[in-house]
């Protein structure tokens, strides 16, 4: 009984709680609470608050832009602003300009754009507009909002000439044509726990397949590509890209312009996701020491590419003449998943690693790039998984590339997509334990004049038409390779194709033409230790 009766208490106790609790607490409860509890002014650690409320916002958004100004005036590194927005959706009728050490604190704020222009931007605005240089301006949040661009062909954050500039927690939406964030150099730039969502593409550009809309552009400053700030042959250096979401936009991060010989230096893109791309995911343009990992792609155009040149009009240098070169990338990718679909005007391919050859002296905006290997070395790609109805991983005009440990599924039968290409003036490439699935054309390839050391202890199997192709091409070993079910011949070398040793692999079922087949001009130095049972063909073939 006594039980009974402190239940009945607990119960009542409870209702009335419930029944008398405040509205401000019942309203606020789902949303960010930090701007009903911080307290405006002069804060313990030295930092100063603004608090911006919804009555300061009724009649537009020039309180924030005059939060921001005084933050400007009186900001400094022992002595940051933050300015804090009161939970709401409001229109947003101008671009908000921010300045070194300043926090715009917009958890649980949505900004409708209702101006034709930028609706954050680093530095000054104006016709003029922004006249520094170096990394001038200094630690720079933004912290919260979801930034609605409200379907305008305008770049939502944009951010130039800083150290320390981070985007955390935020949601960018609905834009046309145009990137969702755009930078250039910046030392120190963070973006982190964000959803980058639904750009919208025009029916021209879906009509050619333009998909060079990056939703984080990492960006060099040239008028014709990044407006409203100072020209300068300047990079950005120590990126971090991690923990986000991007779903239904053209392209996810990277950069498709480049200072000839000044490459975006030190980046990490790690943990994000990636849904429903129109083109590539990541794009490494010209960027050095990088790690690319733990990334989850799922229905992208292309996976990750890591190139040294892009022979479109996308190349500068402050230089007259440029000579060839080849970029020490000191790039890794590994541990990601992913799944490629054919949406791009390139082909859909999981991992692509390419340099370029220049056949011809070109002349790009201004500048003469002589004849020659514009080059890329030093990748390692192990431990991803790819499904792709192309290519799974592409080496091209490379150099020291290590390919291991990496599991492919090719789903689209019998044309020409490969489980790895190896291809044009490449050298000194290893493909080695790679598991191989394939139904395209053939599991491994290498051909048009490239040069790979090794291609060991891959595992290759489905219907494609060969499990190793070699054309045109010097390898050095195909060995210890366990090769099961291709659909014509196992390994296939012709078109003067020259191999050093084809030794101990492993060839089972299918192959209904030739095991081991040597043909047109090719030259073969040693075959032998090879297991060849169940085939349909000829077991080894010269000829």
């Amino acid at each position: 009984m006594k039980k009974y009766f402190k239940f009945l208490l607990l119960s009542l106790f409870l209702f009335l709680c419930a029944f008398f609790v405040t509205p401000s607490s019942s309203l606020h409860a789902s949303t960010d609470s930090f701007y009903y509890t911080c307290t405006e002014g002069e804060q313990k650690d030295g930092s100063y608050i603004i608090k911006i409320s919804k009555d300061d916002l009724s009649y537009g958004c020039k309180n924030i832009s005059w939060a921001l100004t005084t933050a400007q005036d009186n900001a400094s590194k022992k002595h940051p602003y933050i300015i804090v927005v009161e939970p709401g959706t409001y229109h947003l009728d101008r671009c908000l300009y921010a300045y070194s050490y300043t926090t715009l604190y917009v958890r649980g704020v949505t900004f409708i754009s209702d101006y034709d222009a930028n609706m954050f931007k680093i530095g000054h605005g104006g016709m003029a507009g922004d006249n520094q240089k170096g990394y001038y301006y200094k630690d720079i949040t933004i912290d919260g909002g979801t930034w609605d661009v409200n379907k305008k062909a305008r770049v939502a954050i944009k951010g130039a000439h800083t150290s320390n500039f981070t985007i955390r927690n935020a949601t960018v939406t609905n834009s046309t044509d145009s990137h969702f964030v755009e930078v250039a150099a910046l030392d120190g730039f963070t973006v982190e726990n964000c959803v980058f969502k639904d750009q919208i593409v025009s029916a021209k550009r879906i009509k050619k397949k333009a998909f060079a809309i990056e939703a984080i552009q990492i960006d060099i400053l040239i008028d014709s590509h990044f407006k409203g700030y100072a020209y300068e042959d300047l990079t950005c250096k120590n990126i971090t890209i991690k923990n986000n979401k991007f779903q239904n936009v053209c392209r996810g991060v990277g950069a498709h312009t480049q200072w000839n010989g000044k490459t975006h230096n030190n980046i990490y893109i790690g943990s994000n996701t990636f849904e429903n791309l129109k083109s590539v995911a990541i794009e490494c343009l010209n960027f050095t020491s990088c790690v690319i990992e733990k990334n989850t792609l799922k229905k992208c155009g292309r996976g990750i590419t890591v190139w040294s040149y892009t022979p479109t009009n996308g190349v500068f240098s402050s230089k007259k003449t440029e000579a060839p070169y080849t970029l020490n990338a000191e790039t890794i990718v590994r541990n990601n998943t992913m799944s490629i679909f054919y949406t791009d005007i390139s082909q859909p391919t999981g991992i692509d690693i390419q340099g370029y050859t220049m056949t011809k002296t070109t002349k790009q905006n201004g500048t003469t790039f002589k004849r020659g290997f514009y080059g890329i070395k030093n990748v390692s790609i192990y431990d991803n998984k790819i499904t792709s109805k192309g290519n799974g991983i592409t080496i091209r005009n490379a150099r020291e590339i290590k390919a291991y440990k990496n599991k492919i599924t090719c789903t689209q039968k019998a044309i020409n997509f490969y489980g790895m290409v190896v291809s044009d003036a490449c050298k000194q490439i290893t493909l080695t334990s790679n598991t191989i699935s394939s139904k395209a054309k053939a599991g491994i390839v290498v051909y048009k004049g490239a040069k790979a050391s090794k291609l060991d202890k891959n595992n290759i199997s489905g219907s494609c038409e060969y499990g190793i192709w070699i054309s045109e091409a010097n390898v050095s070993s195909i060995t210890n390779n366990t090769i099961k079910k291709p659909k014509y011949v196992g390994i296939r070398v012709g078109q003067k194709g020259s191999v050093s040793n084809i030794k101990n692999n492993t060839i089972r079922y299918g192959a209904s033409q030739y095991g081991i087949l040597s043909f047109g001009g090719s030259h073969i130095k040693n075959i032998s230790g090879n297991h060849i049972s169940n085939i349909g063909g000829q077991k080894i073939v010269k000829r």
